[in-house]
């Protein structure tokens, strides 16, 4: 897993009931989702906080399939971050990024 201005990048390997989340990042403005894996089960999910101390984060979205998304912050102070809840099988990479 690597975070780098403001990119997640994450393969997580599923099998097992593996579940973990990347570092929060500030978001501001346009940011995409990028998720896929060849044959994985399980539960990909994007939070959303609105303070970098203390807070817990509000799911945004959520994904069990490869997908491509864009959205929209238009706050400031806004953090995300993506990862996986819940697993089954396979190997999954996740991005989030500006």
């Amino acid at each position: 897993m690597t975070v780098a201005l403001s990119t997640y990048t994450g393969t997580t390997d599923v099998t097992g009931n593996t579940s973990g989340f990347g570092l929060w990042q500030p978001i501001i403005g346009r940011y995409n989702v990028s998720i896929h894996g060849t044959t994985w089960t399980g539960t990909i999910k994007v939070e959303r906080r609105f303070s970098t101390y203390g807070a817990t984060g509000l799911v945004v979205d959520s994904f069990t399939a490869n997908t491509e998304q864009i959205g929209h912050e238009s706050e400031d102070n806004v953090f995300y971050r993506i990862g996986m809840t819940t697993a089954s099988s396979g190997i999954v990479n996740c991005r989030l990024s500006q």
